[in-house]
């Protein structure tokens, strides 16, 4: 144990006399000098499945029951705990994986400063500071590695393997600094795709890609991972030899600092032929032939903003859309088939979506206003019903499934 003393100093004159205080002290072990006091949870169990939401804009990250949520919602929040490095700035966890064994979960952070900006993450992507990517102990609650990488990170995803965890990097700022030039083009806009030991967080590779790179998916083999690119592109990346193929979405593209679809979620299709590419601006899904590294002619109109979406194992896409707030269900012929609103009560801003319960479910993260807490909801896939809901922390960006063997 170590001993700390508190000494009260007074200036001359005061009237009291320091060295007649009372001396103050307390006993606290070193290692729990940085310990936040807060419960924690009993360790997930076996066949037990939570789930991870990162709270963008309060620097947390909450663990949910997904039993409790599916029965509507109550106590279905087991905890919220505190990622980053410097408590009295927010700095911004954006996106999340976790491993295999459900043992370990992986955050980003994007080191933004929020309150200034717009699009679909305030000033996401103009931080000037370089990134991390963290490895958290999920069964008490720590982060065990923490590693810097470039700046703003985009998406966090883990190869299926388990191996490797890649990260995307929504670099706007080097937008920006090259549209003060006059500079639209080349490589001084490009970004980079992070690949990174899923044990350790040592790089592995740091590989050229685009401009401001956000979503990323990866195949089921782990050996292909593709991109959005805010070039109105998407990359194609083999994550073995890094090489990389920039796909463009449209025949008329915009530029990175102004994207006509504005590329920014991808989401593969059931059979992993397809990798359909949300465009926030022009509110479509453009479908890129990931064997053939080419756009497939395939494109589907949706109601809003798309962003990040899911697969279920039947083909049906589900895409979180804003603006007109709802989600997009595309069938296995890759057309609109419905779209579900949700009342600002009960989902304001879905952001992501994810099928659970053999795809009888789905889960939809809300960003909210981004002053109050945001939520996580549940729906029916088959009547599109609201069956529960439970808020969590401020602007929620993004959910893993964490799943213990």
């Amino acid at each position: 144990m170590r001993r700390f003393v508190v000494v009260g100093l007074c200036c001359a004159g005061c009237g009291i006399d320091a060295r007649n205080l009372p001396e103050l002290s307390f006993d606290v072990d070193a290692a729990d000098v940085w310990a936040d006091g807060s419960t924690r949870p009993t360790p997930a169990l076996a066949g037990q499945v939570r789930l991870l939401v990162t709270n963008n804009l309060d620097d947390t990250v909450s663990v949910l029951s997904l039993d409790r949520l599916l029965a509507g919602g109550a106590g279905a929040e087991l905890s919220r705990f505190v990622v980053g490095s410097v408590p009295l700035e927010r700095e911004g966890p954006h996106h999340c994986a976790v491993s295999p064994d459900g043992r370990f979960g992986y955050v980003g952070i994007s080191n933004f400063v929020p309150g200034a900006g717009s699009g679909p993450h305030g000033v996401h992507g103009s931080g000037t500071s370089q990134g991390h990517a963290l490895l958290v102990d999920l069964d008490t609650e720590r982060t065990i590695v923490d590693v810097r990488v470039d700046r703003n990170p985009g998406d966090v995803r883990l190869t299926p393997d388990g191996t490797r965890l890649l990260m995307t990097h929504f670099d706007l700022l080097k937008v920006s600094e090259a549209a003060a030039v006059d500079v639209d083009r080349g490589p001084t806009l490009d970004a980079r795709l992070a690949v990174l030991d899923a044990t350790t967080l040592e790089r592995i590779a740091m590989i050229d890609l685009c401009p401001a790179p956000h979503g990323v998916a990866v195949t089921s083999d782990s050996k292909i991972a593709v991109t959005s690119c805010q070039s109105d592109e998407a990359a194609v990346v083999d994550v073995d030899d890094a090489s990389v193929v920039r796909v463009s979405l449209l025949d008329t593209p915009g530029t990175a600092a102004a994207p006509v679809c504005g590329p920014y979620a991808v989401t593969l299709s059931g059979d992993q032929s397809l990798a359909w590419v949300s465009c926030y601006n022009s509110g479509e899904l453009i479908g890129v032939d990931v064997g053939a590294r080419a756009r497939s002619g395939d494109v589907v109109v949706l109601p809003g903003h798309a962003l990040f979406g899911a697969t279920a194992a039947d083909g049906t896409l589900a895409i979180a859309i804003q603006d007109s707030d709802g989600v997009a269900f595309i069938d296995d012929v890759f057309a609109l088939s419905r779209f579900v609103s949700l009342s600002p009560d009960v989902c304001t801003l879905p952001h992501a979506t994810r099928f659970v319960d053999d795809d009888t479910h789905l889960l939809v993260v809300c960003e909210g206003n981004k002053r109050d807490p945001g939520s996580v909801v549940v729906l029916d896939v088959g009547s599109g019903v609201v069956l529960g809901q439970v808020p969590v922390g401020r602007f929620p960006d993004d959910l893993a499934l964490q799943v213990k063997p």
